[in-house]
């Protein structure tokens, strides 16, 4: 127990961000199980789950700023990697002929879909929630001091 302790506090990982991570994971299996196949509620445990593992990281930000570039930053990379994986497969399926370029570039044109699909949407949700949260905070903070 003692060695977990200071793992945690090398790894600087605090008790809210170990919650978010295990919600996180467990979130994942649920969606897991339910499917998110054609399935709009597994989808919607999918990215909360993945908002979760957004917010072990971000937690503890108190700058509304912060949490605009993360959300301004995964709007350009949705359609940054919506581009790269239409150009991969375009490539991929001109590399027919070419073995391992064919089976990189079709692994390249999956990775840019899953990240477009399942990274950038939730850091767009975790970077609108959050900026709103902490200037809502903010303005409570600077009225209560005056």
């Amino acid at each position: 127990m003692k060695n977990q302790k200071t793992l945690f506090k090398k790894l600087k990982i605090g008790k809210k961000s170990l919650i978010f991570i295990v919600a996180g994971i467990i979130l994942l299996v649920v969606s897991a199980i339910i499917g998110i196949s054609d399935n709009l509620s597994g989808i919607i445990v999918a990215i909360s789950g993945l908002c979760s593992f957004f917010l072990a990281f971000v937690h503890h930000w108190t700058k509304p700023k912060n949490f605009i570039i993360l959300c301004i930053v995964s709007i350009i990379g949705f359609f940054l990697f919506a581009v790269l994986h239409n150009l991969f497969y375009a490539l991929a399926i001109m590399a027919k002929d070419i073995f391992l370029l064919k089976k990189t570039l079709e692994f390249l044109h999956v990775l840019s879909f899953l990240i477009a699909i399942f990274i950038c949407p939730p850091g767009i949700i975790t970077g609108l929630a959050g900026s709103i949260i902490t200037a809502l905070k903010n303005k409570k903070r600077k009225s209560v001091q005056l």
